[in-house]
């Protein structure tokens, strides 16, 4: 059996937004390969990147751990991030709300026909097998007082990582952004927050007419 020592909530945060970053994201680290420039500019535009976005999920998980929620929220965006995973590797499919419309609308023959043991293989590995480590994880809780009070530490210092490596690596980082639109459809589960609010977004528009 086991034996997991205690948490704090912020060692959570922190582990979850690394493994998110680098478990779900070989479709984006490999195409970021091929659109920064070779080199030592490109290694570190993409570090620079990855650091900015592992500040950015802290920063969001962090304002969002709370007893009964940051455990099964977290589930349910490695399960779902491990099947975008798998689709994005798979088939070069990028997650916006049209793609997510295609999937929340698909009939039981045509998810029949997507499953593979290769998709099982992904649930099961970057899905559940993780989800069970966190669920039997002790997480520490302390008083609300010293909680709220470590948040807000964690956020500052989050705020703080991504001002500093924004303006650091400013140019790069802003071409980057301006000449790769795609990059945020690859960025997982960002993408599936995003597609999916978009999707219910069109959904709730289309229901008001």
């Amino acid at each position: 059996m086991l034996n997991i020592k205690p948490l704090r909530t912020e060692w959570v945060t922190l582990l979850a937004s690394l493994y998110l970053l680098i478990g779900m994201n070989v479709f984006l680290w490999q195409h970021l390969e091929q659109v920064v420039p070779p080199g030592l500019p490109g290694l570190w535009l993409t570090l620079a990147f990855a650091v900015l976005m592992l500040f950015a999920f802290n920063l969001i998980l962090t304002l969002i751990a709370f007893r009964y929620v940051l455990k099964p929220l977290l589930v349910l965006l490695f399960v779902s991030g491990a099947a975008v995973a798998y689709f994005m590797n798979r088939y070069g499919v990028l997650i916006d709300a049209g793609m997510f419309a295609n999937i929340a609308e698909t009939n039981v023959a045509e998810v029949r026909d997507l499953l593979s043991l290769k998709f099982a293989l992904y649930i099961l590995g970057l899905g559940v097998l993780p989800s069970v480590l966190l669920w039997r994880a002790p997480v520490v809780y302390r008083p609300w007082q010293r909680e709220l009070f470590g948040k807000l530490v964690v956020t500052a210092a989050c705020v703080v990582g991504l001002g500093s490596v924004g303006l650091a690596n400013y140019q790069g980082l802003s071409s980057l952004f301006r000449n790769h639109h795609e990059l945020r459809l690859m960025l997982t589960p960002s993408n599936i927050v995003g597609a999916s609010m978009a999707y219910v977004s069109e959904r709730v528009v289309t229901s008001a007419r």
